[in-house]
């Protein structure tokens, strides 16, 4: 599988040989695609209502998720308020590997199907989780990633992953 995504990436010149393995060498461009091909759409979401503000569920979620041992990162403008902020937006916006009853009952999230603040993602590649770090005590994915789900979100979310660029 490397050995074919290697061949993609230099016929289309995205990487260059060298005398040991390979360099990127147009790394704006196949962000660029990339993001045209991506949609954090792919991802199941759950949408939720909580009395509670943002940050409050921010930090449940990740007490909990910390205590199980569930991945868990912020994305979109939660996790966009943290690396690069550049719009308010009150909804929460986290991967969590598995949602589950107890999760839901312990934070106090409500399904609903129209007004959410909380939105849980799981994520159909466990990928999202890779290069997550800590800001402010709470996993944030990857700026990448965080591109990357941001460009994929119309308005005011293709504008924040400008700004986050």
């Amino acid at each position: 599988m490397v050995a074919k995504v290697k061949k993609i990436l230099l016929n289309r010149e995205y990487i260059d040989e060298k005398p040991v393995g390979f360099a990127l060498v147009k790394p704006q461009e196949i962000l660029q695609e990339w993001a045209s091909q991506y949609s954090y759409k792919r991802n199941r979401a759950l949408d939720f209502y909580s009395m509670k503000d943002e940050s409050t569920v921010e930090r449940e979620l990740n007490e909990y998720c910390s205590r199980k041992k569930i991945p868990f990162a912020l994305t979109l403008f939660s996790g966009a308020s943290r690396i690069a902020p550049y719009t308010r937006f009150k909804r929460v916006f986290a991967y969590v590997e598995s949602v589950t009853e107890e999760m839901k009952s312990a934070i106090g999230l409500k399904g609903v199907m129209t007004g959410p603040n909380v939105t849980l993602m799981e994520p159909y590649d466990e990928g999202v989780f890779y290069g997550t770090a800590q800001y402010d005590q709470i996993p944030v994915v990857s700026p990448i990633q965080l591109y990357l789900d941001l460009n994929s979100y119309k308005g005011r979310g293709e504008e924040a992953a400008q700004f986050l660029y």
